[in-house]
């Protein structure tokens, strides 16, 4: 992946949380999951389509994500680390200069959490909405 498409689509890539425990790291859904402490661990290649991290946008994208957000019965009693977030935005830097990006083709259609796009915030994709409440979403 060169950060576009054949028909010149950016690549994007995708923020997540994983919904777990701080040490959770499993193969499958993300490129790389980031640990509370700030290690990334990357788990497949960013050229390498994977099937289920962001609704109707898998082609051509990256997820990156923090394992967290998974206290019970409140999340946010493990939110991200500030390692973590330090680590996914210097993750996030430097697959996009590994793709030429510039500051300019930083944007909502390139960069985005997955609430945004369950939003269709960047409206590439559009669906019915499940992201936040305070977004119009079902989430």
């Amino acid at each position: 992946m060169n950060g576009w498409d054949a028909i010149g689509m950016a690549a994007t890539i995708y923020l997540h949380w994983t919904a777990t425990a701080y040490d959770w790291i499993r193969p499958g859904h993300y490129h790389s999951i980031i640990t509370g402490d700030g290690l990334v661990h990357r788990l497949h290649s960013y050229s390498v389509d994977l099937p289920a991290h962001t609704w109707q946008r898998n082609s051509n994208a990256v997820a990156l994500s923090c394992s967290c957000m998974g206290g019970t019965p409140d999340p946010w009693t493990q939110p991200p680390t500030s390692s973590q977030l330090e680590s996914l935005c210097a993750e996030t830097a430097s697959i996009a200069r590994s793709w030429g990006w510039s500051a300019a083709d930083i944007n909502i259609t390139t960069v985005m959490t997955h609430a945004e796009a369950a939003s269709n915030r960047d409206g590439r994709s559009m669906h019915d909405n499940y992201g936040p409440v305070i977004w119009g979403g079902s989430g």
